[in-house]
């Protein structure tokens, strides 16, 4: 059996198995994480036709999911990475085939849809966590249930009690002006797969005591 899948969701919260001729997926700490897919369009035809739609047809308006799988020690499939169809790209082959080009976003990146701060949001001496979980939660619940993603709250830490003001910011864009990305003594963030918020302070990770590394162990 293969070592990874990928699989999509359809709306109806059906799911297949999907085979592309490539994949790959960033994983970058506290930014967003894109993926890119590519498929043989003869081959989604396949899926589409159990749909009774074409393949542009079922990937616009069917498919609402996609993620990719490995399979750990114990044989079962974990999800890895998953996302949210942004684009789609179809272009001739020379065999006769077509190449479906699927460009996708995690969880994280598709908030930079949402807004928040309309016209102003402030947040006087409140902790990064509860400022950044009440950003999500409210951009959840703007119109429900149209807006809800199904985000819960994980890993909440004490951190630091800030002062920030927001005005029409993207929701991304102010989370990641809390992270150690941009702010000093800030926090490390991350989705999960099951589209669990977690924050990590003051880091992600831990110290791992008496590990040391020389050039000639890098060369």
């Amino acid at each position: 059996m293969p070592q990874y899948r990928v699989m999509v969701e359809d709306n109806a919260g059906k799911q297949y198995e999907v085979f592309p001729t490539s994949y790959r997926h960033s994983n970058r700490l506290n930014l967003e994480q894109p993926a890119t897919f590519n498929f043989s369009y003869a081959d989604l035809e396949n899926i589409a036709a159990e749909y009774e739609v074409t393949v542009l047809e079922m990937l616009t308006t069917k498919i609402s999911k996609i993620w990719a799988e490995e399979k750990n020690s114990s044989n079962v499939y974990i999800k890895n990475w998953l996302g949210y169809l942004t684009n789609l790209d179809i272009t001739p082959q020379v065999d006769g085939d077509r190449n479906v080009t699927i460009q996708a976003m995690d969880i994280y990146g598709i908030l930079v849809n949402r807004i928040v701060g309309l016209p102003i949001t402030t947040y006087a001496a409140q902790d990064i966590s509860d400022i950044l979980w009440d950003i999500i939660n409210d951009s959840q619940g703007s119109d429900t249930p149209y807006s809800e993603y199904g985000i819960t709250r994980g890993a909440d830490p004490a951190t630091v009690n800030v002062n920030i003001e927001y005005r029409f910011d993207n929701v991304r864009d102010a989370i990641g002006k809390l992270t150690n990305n941009n702010l000093e003594d800030g926090v490390d963030i991350d989705f999960s797969t099951a589209l669990v918020f977690n924050v990590y302070y003051p880091t992600k990770g831990s110290l791992k005591a008496g590990v040391i590394f020389d050039k000639h162990s890098l060369s």
